[in-house]
């Protein structure tokens, strides 16, 4: 992301704190709900949203963030680690690492599927 986003951008991340990027010092994690003097969205919004999907419940995209990505934000690149309609995958609810105890048929890689979205006018990498 230090290649390709602009120095100071906002970053939202969902998902549990264990499947979020490293963010360089350049970029700066936006915490929803925060007060603004803490890095919250105070009347704005980040100008960043990643986004993990994954059936594991730490990657749950929840309902308002999916009404900001439909309204608010356009999506700019996607890094598939399995194909979504495979449902016969069975997880440990445990673990960080995302891979399926059975169920390996369309897995590329370890980890969620994760979007990178950028606020609509804003600055695409």
């Amino acid at each position: 992301m230090a290649e390709h986003l602009p120095a100071g951008a906002t970053i939202y991340q969902t998902g549990k704190p264990f499947g979020h990027a490293l963010l360089p010092g350049t970029l700066t994690r936006f915490r929803m709900g925060a007060r603004k003097d803490e890095g919250g969205e105070g009347s704005h919004l980040p100008d960043y949203l990643v986004v993990h999907r994954h059936p594991l419940i730490a990657s749950k995209v929840h309902d308002h963030i999916e009404e900001l990505l439909a309204t608010e934000y356009e999506l700019v690149r996607a890094f598939p680690a399995m194909a979504p309609s495979q449902t016969e995958r069975w997880f440990d609810r445990m673990d960080a690492f995302y891979l399926p105890l059975r169920g390996f048929h369309g897995i590329v890689r370890p980890g969620p599927n994760t979007e990178i979205h950028v606020r609509k006018g804003g600055n695409r990498p």
